[in-house]
Formats: structure tokens, sequence, C-alpha cells
């Protein structure tokens, strides 16, 4: 028996409904994670059902690698273990023979590979007794255990050993890029930013688009429109930001128009050169962030 140990697994759920597309899916989750982790040493290959990432060097690495695997979508979770080449499930207990606890823990087998000739609770429990024999502190709890030890039996005489599942840790949806091109209107509140992330999390890569006012509007403010694209970056991936000067169509709306329909037409000019940037850099559709009846500007009518 071989032991590999630095091996990370990352699960992915929807992605698993989409059939004849499921290649297409797991080939852009696999791009982005690999763009996530640029930079990081490791080997990422989608292979399974699960995204295997192997040849990293530290434990430092490995932290920095699942932070980041936490912000991609498409992922729900992630685990750190070990992988064995094993040749009969004698050599898998060999190796449970040599773990270390002293917790209330519970095993559980996860028999992938059907033709593994011991089924899955049966396998569990000589798990159990095999950790019991050389671990006197440590006790079985199947209710509240403090650590779960997962056996993941895989074809090809390979499990992947955990001493700890990070369930739901992941952040689900679908892998940015699978799902078209957004352009979101940006003004440096909060409901735009958290409407990119939406559809960010529904496979969608967003741009951004800011309309600038100086003096109306100050330096700062733009600041914070950046800002808000940083953080929504590190869940979307790179995005540009288009920053539109404003300030001589707010002063000719202002001169021409009745001030109860000032906000109103701004924002429809707004929207139709926003529809200009997004046609010219192929987005399918536009995101406003609009708050339905938040403030009189945003209500249906």
């Amino acid at each position: 028996m071989r032991l590999r140990k630095n091996v990370i697994i990352a699960r992915y759920g929807e992605i698993h409904l989409k059939g004849a597309n499921r290649g297409f899916f797991l080939r852009i989750l696999e791009r982005n994670i690999k763009n996530k982790l640029n930079g990081i040493a490791a080997n990422v290959k989608a292979e399974d059902t699960r995204i295997i990432i192997t040849d990293f060097e530290s434990k430092k690495d490995s932290d920095k690698i699942i932070a980041e695997l936490q912000t991609v979508f498409g992922l729900t979770s992630i685990s750190l273990g070990e992988q064995l080449h094993y040749k009969t499930p004698d050599d898998i207990l060999h190796y449970l023979s040599k773990y270390k606890i002293n917790d209330l823990f519970k095993v559980e087998v996860n028999r992938a590979d059907k033709s593994f000739p011991v089924k899955s609770p049966e396998f569990a429990a000589q798990c159990g007794e095999i950790l019991l024999k050389n671990n006197p502190a440590a006790k079985v709890d199947v209710v509240s255990p403090d650590i779960t030890i997962l056996a993941d039996i895989r074809p090809k005489g390979i499990a992947y050993i955990f001493n700890e599942l990070h369930r739901n840790n992941g952040m689900g949806g679908l892998p940015v890029g699978v799902s078209g091109r957004a352009l979101c209107l940006i003004s440096g509140g909060i409901d735009s930013p958290v409407a990119a992330f939406m559809a960010a999390k529904r496979g969608m890569t967003v741009d951004f688009v800011h309309f600038a006012s100086p003096p109306y509007t100050s330096d700062r403010a733009l600041e914070k429109v950046e800002s808000l694209c940083r953080q929504v970056c590190k869940y979307t991936g790179r995005a540009n930001l288009f920053v539109v000067p404003f300030t001589e169509i707010q002063q000719e709306i202002r001169e021409h128009c009745r001030e109860e329909f000032m906000i109103t037409i701004m924002r429809r000019y707004m929207v139709a050169l926003a529809e200009k940037i997004g046609l010219a850099n192929r987005a399918d559709c536009l995101i406003t962030g609009e708050n339905l009846a938040q403030v009189a500007s945003q209500t249906i009518q």
C-alpha cells in the first residue's frame, strides 16, 4: 500500500443534474478553480464526481487553498485528507490502525466502487473496531461525535480518508461563466453588488458600469465603487469596471427637465448608456440592483 498525503477533495452539487452539459460545467468549474489557485503549486483535476487537488507543499498552502475554494461558486464542500492506494480492505484497516484519536467519533463509509468486497455498514463497523482497539480513550458516538472519520472508497484501488469533513462549507450555486455575461450598474450602495453576487452565483460573468458626475460626486465615491467591485470579484473572478462621465448629461437634465422627473430621466439615460456598453462587450443583460419600493424612484410604475 502506498500513501499520498495532502489531498483536498472539493465536491460539487447542482452540476450533477446537468446531464449532457455536465462536461461543459465541469470544465468551467475546473478553470475557475485553477484561476483562484494561480500562484500556488498544486495539481487540479476533475475526477469521478470530485475535484481532486494534490501535490501542494505545506500546511500553509492547504489552508490557503481551502480558503480560496470557499469562494468558488459551484462547490458545496471541501475536505482535507489522505489518499491511499490499496489492494485489499485490510490495507485500509492497517492504515486506520495507526490513527490516533481521543474523542467521541463515528465512521462513515462511502462505497462508490461497488466492486469493493465489503458493504458500507459492515466496513464502517470494522473500521470502528480497529480504531477502538488502538485508541482506548476514544468512544463511538454516532449521534453527536466530536470527529467523523470518512472512508471514501473510489474505483481503481483508491480510498480517501478524512478525519474532518467540512460539510456545506462551499458557496454552492453554479460556476461563474456558464450562464452568460451581465453588466451591472453600480452606484456605491449595497443593492447592486448584492445583485451582482447573486447573479454570479447562478453562473453569470459580471462586469460593472459606474456613472461619475464630478463635482456632484467625489473621488471618494469612485473609490468606494472600486472597493465594492473588488469585494464581489473575490467570488466572481476578474471583472471590468467602466466609468462613464455623466456630469454634462446631468447638467442638461437639471436645466431642461421638471424636478419631479429628474431622477427617473437620469436613470433612463444610465440604462440607455449601459445598454450600449453592454452590447459592445457582448453582455446578455443588465443588472440594476433595483429594490422594489425601497424609494419612490423604485416603485413598479
